[in-house]
């Protein structure tokens, strides 16, 4: 069973994956905004609908909780979610708002045995799981190369899913990771605004998998 927690844009694309899912079943969903929880509920067919996610797990404890929320309300549903018993906690990028966050909600998901996981959307689209059989059993044979294209402004936007996607897909783990990027007064920013990222991640198969910048 599954709740969504925050139904954005992003949070409707968490339901329509997981609807995707073998063995899964949206079960509840908590979001802020009346008029849109009411439309995302009957949208996907969820009678059990909260306006936040104490609320909701107060009621129901699933499974999963996929929370999509703005960054600063990350971590307050998250140790929610692990207090609550849930199994699973999946977030998207990035997982939390100060580094101080991520650290906590890592350490009371694991004293708690909870999976807790980020940025794995991409690698979850049906689409992309199909190729990654694909591979698997073999279908287009040995796999001899992989590359990772429209890599600019990632460090903290969609980077980690590209990752993601390509560990599924090649079936190994990167060991090592050159880089640079441009252009310079990019660099001097606090920001990753305009920044061009190029370079390389060798993989734990002996695949090198060139990495270009947008």
């Amino acid at each position: 069973t599954v709740a969504i927690i925050g139904c954005g844009r992003l949070g409707q694309h968490y339901a329509e994956v997981y609807q995707t899912l073998p063995n899964t079943e949206l079960v509840a969903i908590a979001e802020y905004n009346p008029e849109r929880r009411k439309a995302v509920g009957e949208r996907f067919g969820i009678n059990a609908l909260f306006q936040d996610a104490e609320a909701l797990f107060q009621e129901i404890v699933p499974d999963i909780a996929a929370v999509v929320l703005p960054g600063k309300f990350i971590k307050e549903a998250v140790i929610a979610a692990a207090e609550a018993g849930v199994k699973g906690v999946s977030t998207d990028k990035p997982i939390g708002a100060r580094l101080s966050d991520v650290d906590e909600m890592i350490e009371v998901c694991e004293t708690r045995g909870v999976v807790f996981a980020g940025g794995n959307l991409q690698r979850a689209i049906s689409e992309v799981q199909e190729a990654a059989r694909w591979l698997r059993n073999g279908d287009y044979g040995a796999l001899r190369g992989a590359s990772v294209h429209g890599w600019g402004g990632e460090i903290s936007g969609g980077g980690c899913q590209h990752i993601a996607v390509l560990r599924l897909l090649a079936q190994a783990e990167v060991t090592e990771v050159i880089a640079w990027g441009t252009p310079e007064e990019a660099l001097k920013q606090d920001s990753d605004e305009g920044l061009i990222i190029n370079g390389h991640f060798r993989l734990s198969n002996g695949l090198v998998c060139p990495v270009f910048g947008k």
